[in-house]
């Protein structure tokens, strides 16, 4: 391992010798370390304490991940990560065994119980939407976790309007603030109805979409919501 210093004086003696140290602090960071992946970045930290001290600087691990990321993906990991530092996304991100599972302990509750409900992350929050009560009764309330708060509860969010109650069905986040839920089982059988819900509204209210040919009815299935460009 090399300091600033002694390196400096190793390449001044041999200039062919760690030659890349010569180089500023800046143009290391924007010109080199920034074009690398996050796990090179990891690795070429082992180099010196000079590169080291570079690699763990937050805004050169913002460049890496926003070279090999895009920056709309960067700036929505932005948005939605803000308790985690560049260097815990970019290794959680990239390498599985940073991972864990930890159980968390939360206040409220979602009464009534239920089951084959849904729930889907929404940012920093977690949100449940309708699921099977007692005698397979279909459930049309609407539940919030907002992970962010120093102690979680679960919230049953205030709508001025709901669907009628699903189960089996689907449940996805779109476009910062929007839930979006098809199908799935009601009173009358299989659905294929389509109801959105600003969560950032004053006043949230499930709206039902209509246009267009709808799938046919279904339970148990899977959708996915993406922004397109106009």
């Amino acid at each position: 391992m090399c300091s600033p210093k002694s390196g400096q004086l190793l390449y001044n003696q041999n200039p062919e010798i760690c030659g890349i140290l010569q180089l500023s602090d800046e143009v290391l960071a924007h010109n080199i370390l920034s074009r690398l992946t996050p796990r090179d970045v990891a690795s070429i930290g082992s180099v010196c304490r000079r590169i080291r001290q570079l690699t763990k600087n937050d805004h050169v691990r913002k460049m890496v991940c926003q070279n090999a990321w895009g920056r709309e993906v960067t700036g929505t990991l932005e948005l939605m990560t803000k308790k985690l530092r560049w260097g815990r996304l970019a290794r959680e991100l990239t390498t599985l065994e940073a991972i864990c599972w930890r159980k968390l302990t939360v206040g409220g509750a979602v009464e009534p119980s239920r089951c084959n409900f849904s729930a889907c992350a929404a940012g920093n929050r977690l949100v449940l939407f309708g699921g099977e009560g007692i005698n397979m009764q279909p459930m049309a309330d609407t539940f919030v976790l907002n992970l962010d708060a120093a102690n979680p509860e679960w919230h049953r969010l205030s709508v001025e309007s709901s669907p009628p109650g699903h189960w089996g069905h689907t449940l996805s986040f779109l476009n910062g603030s929007w839930l979006v839920v098809f199908g799935g089982c009601g009173r009358q059988g299989l659905l294929n109805d389509v109801f959105v819900l600003d969560l950032d509204a004053k006043r949230p209210t499930w709206k039902e979409v209509f246009g267009g040919k709808p799938p046919l009815p279904r339970s148990w299935h899977m959708h996915r919501c993406w922004r397109t460009s106009e």
